[in-house]
């Protein structure tokens, strides 16, 4: 699943094909009215978020990404984490550290960029820094 969460230059994409399982959480309610999958992933910059599938009576087919800090995903590995996945992967993943690159482009060129990225829904930046990965690779 992917999702873009925020505005603008806040904008943040959250998606679970690229980041890394960290550990999942299977809640079977009693009753079944309420039955998640909840699975952490960490992103390849150090970010947390909770995957959230609802299978459920209550809810059923909710499909949720959930942004957590680094001290929330701690306290939910301490909580729920008793299906770790890859325990080394939330104790290893670091934010990396970022450059500032400046690159002059001709004005027709940034414009085709910028629409591209828009139709991604991603930030100029984040779209450029996507396809710079990909090259590298």
């Amino acid at each position: 699943m992917k999702k873009v969460i925020g505005k603008g230059g806040t904008r943040r994409v959250y998606d679970t094909d690229t980041a890394t399982v960290v550990a999942g959480y299977n809640r079977d309610a009693l009753n079944s009215a309420y039955c998640a999958l909840t699975t952490l992933y960490a992103t390849r910059g150090g970010e947390f978020f909770l995957h959230i599938i609802n299978t459920g009576a209550e809810g059923p087919g909710l499909d949720e990404i959930k942004p957590l800090t680094h001290e929330e995903a701690r306290q939910w590995l301490d909580e729920y984490g008793g299906e770790v996945l890859v325990p080394a992967a939330f104790d290893s993943v670091e934010k990396e550290a970022e450059a500032t690159v400046f690159i002059r482009l001709p004005a027709a060129l940034k414009t085709k960029l910028a629409a591209q990225a828009k139709a991604a829904n991603m930030t100029l930046n984040a779209w450029a820094v996507r396809c710079l990965e990909r090259c590298a690779a």
